[in-house]
């Protein structure tokens, strides 16, 4: 099982191979984004970013350890998609597929503050977008509780530009995952409470 902790302002993911470094906010260099890490202002920051959205997933919590554990998760995946907007100054376009309104919803609004300019679409598994070819540079897929053939996979990987990235959320186990392993590189498992997954990985061009 897996951890997310923060640490001399880093994000970091931690489980028995090691530690592996999302998100560095001593940095400065590295962040091409409209949103800065760190600031003497008002204005809104990197972490203070990341802290309001926790407060926002701490309402379905309740004090349960499982939704602890969830908490932890979306968090980490907060992270890991607002890096992507620090990478660069211009806006994302970005796919949510399966369904998930709530997940939809979030991003939207997280996107929305990171770059006003991103676009932000949703569709179901058994309705991916038609000549839309590498025109995502973010495609977050939520399989929790049913897997995808290998079709819908490789229909998910002609929908991603070269250097673009996944976010598959999926549940240890699921054969979805050995799919997104075989069609993508740099494939990263960051595994939370051994229920949730995330898989990430850029496209094969």
């Amino acid at each position: 099982m897996g951890n997310f902790v923060t640490k001399d302002s880093k994000f970091i993911y931690s489980d028995g191979t090691g530690e592996r470094l999302l998100l560095d906010l001593n940095d400065f260099l590295s962040n091409y984004g409209r949103i800065p890490f760190h600031s003497d202002l008002t204005e809104i920051t990197v972490p203070n970013l990341v802290l309001l959205n926790m407060d926002n997933h701490v309402s379905f919590c309740n004090g349960d350890k499982r939704q602890e554990n969830l908490l932890a998760y979306y968090t980490m995946l907060d992270v890991m998609f607002i890096r992507e907007h620090t990478r660069s100054k211009y806006p994302k376009h970005v796919l949510e597929i399966g369904d998930d309104l709530a997940l939809y919803n979030h991003i939207s609004q997280l996107a929305g503050v990171l770059h006003p300019e991103t676009v932000i679409q949703m569709a179901e598994n058994s309705d991916l977008p038609v000549g839309a070819e590498k025109n995502e540079d973010i495609i977050f897929v939520s399989v929790l509780e049913k897997e995808l053939s290998a079709e819908e996979v490789k229909s998910i990987n002609n929908l991603l530009k070269p250097g673009g990235i996944v976010f598959l959320l999926s549940c240890v186990g699921n054969s979805t995952v050995s799919q997104f392993k075989n069609m993508f590189d740099e494939v990263d498992e960051l595994t939370i409470d051994n229920i949730t997954i995330i898989l990430r990985g850029h496209s094969r061009s």
